[in-house]
């Protein structure tokens, strides 16, 4: 039974928490470009088991400035919409 408490735990893990979680895989995708946190960029990364779930979507939200409730919308949907679109 613990290890099942052990698993919900990564839910609540913050972006740096999970960043280290998979080795810095988040942080290289920005850092080489493949992704500038543009609002509305989707990046799904492989965990390589490091964590419970075989892949993690990376979501840009834009500048801090900009974010709003529209910011979070349109990139919900942009998930969901790859969601229903991609093979599990």
């Amino acid at each position: 039974r613990r290890r099942s408490g052990r698993r919900r735990a990564w839910r609540s893990w913050g972006p740096g928490m999970m960043d280290k979680a998979l080795g810095g895989g988040i942080s290289s995708v920005i850092e080489e470009g493949e992704r500038r946190g543009k609002s509305g960029e989707v990046k799904v990364i492989h965990t390589l088991g490091r964590i419970p779930p075989r892949r993690v979507v990376v979501v840009g939200l834009g500048k801090w400035e900009d974010f709003t409730e529209e910011t979070v919308r349109s990139s919900t949907a942009v998930v969901c919409q790859g969601a229903a679109t991609t093979e599990s």
